[in-house]
Formats: C-alpha cells, structure tokens, sequence
C-alpha cells in the first residue's frame, strides 16, 4: 500500500540554499505533478495549511492506510511515533532520518536486518518447524 501526499503552494517559498530553482517554477511543477498523478490514476491528498493543521491534514489521509495494514507489518516513521508514545514521556528519545539521507551502508544494513527479522519471524511461527 501507497500513499502519495501533495503539498499545497499555500506556504511562501523560501529559499534553503539548497534548491537551485525559485518560486517561479513552484506552479508549473505542481501542475506537472497533478498531470503525471492523473494520467497514471495515482490516487494522492493535497495538505495545505500552516502548522499543526498542514500535519493534521497529512495524518488523516494517511489514516486509512494504517487501519488497512496489519500491526505485525508496521514500519516507519509514524509507527515509531505511536510507540514512543506508549512508551511515555520518560522514554529514550528516538531520532527519525529520512530515507533519501541514509547511507548506502546503512540501507543495505537495514534491509540485512530486516531479512534475518523476517526469516526468525517465520521460523517462529506456528506449524512450521
């Protein structure tokens, strides 16, 4: 399962030294999006907003997709923030890194791990051994 979330142009651009173009390109690429999105019948959400509510926004749409995945396959970033939130107040602080900043190493280690968690996963379960 997918979801794909489109920022709404409702913020003022801001320059973060990073990004080459202004935001005179801001509408056209949007547009281009929407048109890619559509013709390939991608389903996506529009958040807008400022604050809280762009996030409350991002969260609802998400929502139906987390209700539809089981528990046991849950991963992410979300995933993370609702046990840290069981865990309470006093837990360790967790660190979020988005997948694009990660290290080569470091996927190729994490995918590792996820395999082994996988293959003891099934070894474990019932009827078969």
């Amino acid at each position: 399962m997918a979801a794909t979330l489109l920022t709404a142009l409702d913020l003022p651009w801001m320059a973060d030294g990073l990004q080459r173009d202004g935001p005179q390109v801001r509408e056209p690429v949007d547009a281009l999006l929407r048109d890619l999105l559509a013709r390939h019948a991608l389903p996506y959400h529009v958040v807008g907003g400022q604050g809280q509510a762009r996030l409350v926004q991002a969260l609802a749409a998400l929502q139906p997709l987390w209700r539809a995945t089981p528990t046991s396959t849950r991963s992410g970033l979300f995933t993370g923030l609702a046990s840290a939130a069981r865990e309470g107040p006093d837990a360790a602080p967790r660190r979020w890194i988005c997948e694009c900043c990660v290290p080569e190493a470091e996927r190729a280690e994490r995918a590792e791990r996820a395999e082994r968690a996988e293959r003891a996963e099934r070894a474990n379960r019932p009827g078969t051994r």
